[in-house]
This record gives C-alpha cells, structure tokens and sequence, in this order.
C-alpha cells in the first residue's frame, strides 16, 4: 500500500473530473472501475463536486449557523486529493478498496467531510483516489490534517503489515515499526535493496570517477583496465563503510533514546514511590469529591422540584424568604447541568497541577497534619546529605537531563568526528584518482609523442634514402652512358685500325 497526498485544490470540478474519466479529457471512463460518495446525499459525483463546492463556499454561514466564531481568513483552497496505491498483482474487491478509503480518511480526521472516490485499473497497480472537502459540512470549520504525508506512509505500513505485506515497503517498514526486532530486520532488508539497485545502475558513473577520467584515451589498454578496477574496489570499501556507519550511527541513537527514557521513567517511578502514601491519599480525596458531586447531582434536581412546587401551591401572600428564588433555581440548574461536570474537572486538574509541583519542589503539602510534615521531613533528613537538604525530583530531573543533554552532544561531537575521518578518506581517494588517471594521460601523451617522432624519424629517413637511391639510380645512368660512348669509339677507331 502506498498512500499519497497532492497539493491542496481549489476546483472540486475539475479535482472530481480528473479522478472519473480518462486522461484524454471527459468523454471517456474506461480506466475507471467504480465510483461512490460519503456523507453527501447523491451518488453522482459531478452533482457531488457541486455540493462540496457550496460547502466551502458558504462555511462562513455554517459557522454562525453552528455558533461558531468567524475567525481566521476564508481557505482558498478547500480541495484535498489522496489516493491509495496497492502492490502490483493485488486485487483488492470494491468493498476492500472502501473500507481502506473510509478508514484512512478516518485516521486524517476527515471522516464526517464530504468525499468522493474513484477506484482506477489502468496500471499494474490498482490505485483508488480520493477527492475530500476540508470544510465540515455542519460547522463549517476547515480542517488542515498536521504531518499528514507522515500519518498517510504510517497508517500504509500497518496496513501492509495485517495482510503481511510490509515487506514491499523495507524502508518505510523500516522507519514506522515499533518493535526493535523486526525494525532490525526491515532495516537489513532496506540495505539490501538499496545495494541491488546500486549494482543495477552500476552503469552510471558518479561525478568525481568521469570528471577524473576526462582525457583518458586508450580504455582497452591494460592500465586503463588496472586504474579503473583500482579505484572501483576503493570505491565500493568506502560505500560500503559509509553504510555501515550511517547504520552504526542509527542504531547508537536509538540505543541512547530508549536508555535515557528509561532513566527517566525510573527516577519518576522513584518519586512516585517514595512519596506512594501522599500520592494515594490525594487521589483518595478526588475520588471523595466526585463521589460526592454525582450523589449532589442525582438528589438536586428532586430538591429543587420539590421546592419549586411549594411555592407554586403556595399563596402569594403567604410566601417568605425560604420560598423565594425556587423557580429560577430550578431553571438556573438545568440549563447549567452540564457545565457542572466541566467545571468541577478543570477544579481538580488545577488542583492536581500544584499538588504535583509542590511535591516535585518539595514543598510542605497544604492541609497535611503536622506530625505527618515532620515525619515526612524528617525521612527528607535521613535520606540527605550533610547539609541537611534533600534535592527536590524537579532538581534531580534537571540535573539527570542536563546529563542527558551532556551525554547526547559527546555521541553527536564522536560522530561528526567518524564522519569527517570518512569523509577525508573520499578525499584522498578521489585525490589519488586524480593523481592516477593524470599520471597515465601524461605516460600517453609521452608515448604519443615518441611515437610521432618516431613516425617523423621514420618518414625523414624514408625521404633520404627515397633521394638517395634516386640519386644512386642516376648516376648509375650516368656512368653507363658514359661507358657505353667509350666503347663505341674504340671499336670505331680500331676499326678504321683493322681495316687500314
């Protein structure tokens, strides 16, 4: 189950629109597989959305209506949309979908607004949505949910969890589950999941690695292959620390919040024990009191009648003073009835407030006999140190939560000093990397130098001896010709020799 809330609206038409056609526009319906309303008196949504609109049109009527004070400005946004995700494959009935609607708009406190829903099942998941008026349809008063995005994933994870289902949800499950045992597991789980989808997307390079690799040619050769396995390794031994830590961390708070609250119940057990006596007495003398409020209330009323009926049957003449005012009394009472009970409890919540400052200061108890104040004292005495005087709980409270206080700054300083230390090591890391990758583009660089010297070496060296095998070739022309003409005339002379 994944609840979700949207922005707040101010167009129930177009809200309720949305939620009962198609994407396309308002023609269609196809994606839609039921639609219903709560506390409206039709079952057509569109009449609906004009329903909720005049709501919150007129909720300044309703509120004077209700004897409510206008105060605070109109909302202009009246509208509230959530909607209700369940895991793909689930298939949850109409009256499923309902039940988990009414009981979420419920836990909101929307549960007396007009609403309509709007169940859809063109996704893999069936979702439902929600179109909730904030203005109460009786008072007229707005209702604003505080936290609600953390009320909506809280309630889903119970949710999930009757059905068995929270493990689709690790993190979530992870975050809103009270008992330490499966929290432990759900945040295994949350762990393992967030390291599959790291492996997934082992793809995608952080910024620091290609920033660092800029320039880098040659990424078939084997030293490219060597620095990028390197700092790979490093890399994942500095995330999978990061992780451990942040966890560690967690864990340490969670320890300390549930130890320090465990010293605060004690030292408020303590004083509620060692002062058990004064505290049931006091208690006693409430209980006392009520009692005898309801046996005041239960006989007044007969009483009041009764002396109301006297008078009635009693001349004018020859009424006195006891017969007089017995008619408003008895009017006076019942229109006051039911304010007595809220009068006489916030009498005795004052009355306990400075019963529990005095002992939490402690104070001498009023009304208390004298023999029980220097009783109580003198344990006081017993029980302090050399100067007589016994810390109040107030000032032992104190004094535990500046400890407290003390305690929590020392594991938030050790903290930050283990987060810096890692911090640091990333540094370095990303540092060497640097240092790495600009060593090898430097070695490349180097190398593609020689090697063009080479080529050039090469290709000097080619022209020579392209010139002087050119020049080899003529010359030998040359001394060919030249041995050729010599033996011409020598055969010409010796022929003229011959044949002289």
């Amino acid at each position: 189950m994944t609840p979700n809330a949207a922005k707040k609206g101010r167009s129930f038409k177009g809200a309720v629109a949305y939620i009962i056609h198609d994407p396309d526009g308002a023609k269609t319906a196809e994606r839609v597989l039921f639609t219903e309303t709560r506390n409206l008196r039709t079952d057509d949504p569109e009449k609906a959305a004009k329903v909720m609109a005049y709501t919150a049109q007129h909720a300044a009527e309703l509120k004077e209506a209700a004897g409510i004070k206008a105060t605070g400005r109109k909302t202009d946004a009246p509208v509230y949309h959530l909607s209700l995700s369940w895991v793909p494959g689930e298939k949850p009935t109409q009256t499923e979908m309902m039940e988990a609607g009414t009981a979420i708009l419920e836990k909101l406190g929307y549960g007396e607004h007009e609403a309509v829903f709007a169940a859809h099942g063109d996704k893999a998941h069936m979702h439902l949505h929600i179109i909730v008026s904030r203005i109460h349809p009786v008072t007229g008063k707005t209702h604003n949910p505080k936290d609600d995005q953390n009320i909506l994933q809280a309630w889903g994870h119970e949710y999930d969890k009757a059905r068995g289902m929270e493990h689709h949800s690790p993190e979530r499950a992870a975050k809103y589950e009270k008992d330490p045992e499966k929290k432990a597991e759900y945040q295994r789980m949350a762990e393992e999941a967030r390291q599959r989808k790291g492996a997934a997307n082992g793809n995608s390079k952080p910024r620091a690695d290609w920033e660092a690799a800029i320039g880098a040619t040659h990424p078939k050769s084997r030293k490219y292959q060597e620095i990028k396995a390197e700092y790979a390794e490093r890399v994942k031994t500095l995330s999978d620390e990061g992780r451990s830590l942040a966890l560690r961390h967690k864990e340490e708070w969670a320890e300390l919040k549930t130890a320090q609250r465990g010293e605060l119940k004690d030292l408020a057990n303590d004083f509620r024990r060692s002062h058990a006596t004064e505290i049931r007495e006091f208690m006693r003398g409430l209980r006392n009191e009520r009692a005898e409020f309801r046996r005041e209330e239960k006989s007044r009323p007969e009483r009041l009648e009764r002396d109301a009926g006297i008078s009635a049957h009693t001349p004018v003449g020859q009424q006195g003073a006891e017969h007089r005012d017995n008619l408003a009394r008895l009017f006076n009472d019942q229109v006051l009835k039911h304010s007595r009970p809220a009068a006489l409890a916030r009498e005795q919540k004052q009355k306990k407030k400075e019963f529990f400052e005095r002992l939490e200061l402690g104070y001498p108890l009023p009304g208390r006999e004298q023999n029980g104040q220097q009783n109580m004292h003198s344990r006081f005495r017993e029980a302090a140190g050399p100067d007589g005087r016994q810390p109040s709980y107030r000032q032992e409270r104190a004094a535990l939560l500046a400890e407290q206080k003390e305690e929590r700054a020392e594991l938030k300083e050790q903290q930050q000093a283990e987060r810096a230390a890692l911090q640091q090591k990333w540094a370095e890391m990303n540092d060497d990397r640097s240092k790495a990758w600009e060593a090898y583009r430097e070695r490349r660089a180097a190398q593609e130098k020689e090697e063009s010297r080479d080529t050039e070496r090469g290709r000097t060296r080619g022209d020579t001896e392209r010139v002087a095998e050119s020049g080899r070739i003529d010359s030998g022309r040359a001394d060919s010709g030249r041995f050729e003409g010599r033996n011409d005339g020598g055969g010409r002379e010796r022929g003229r020799d011959f044949g002289g």
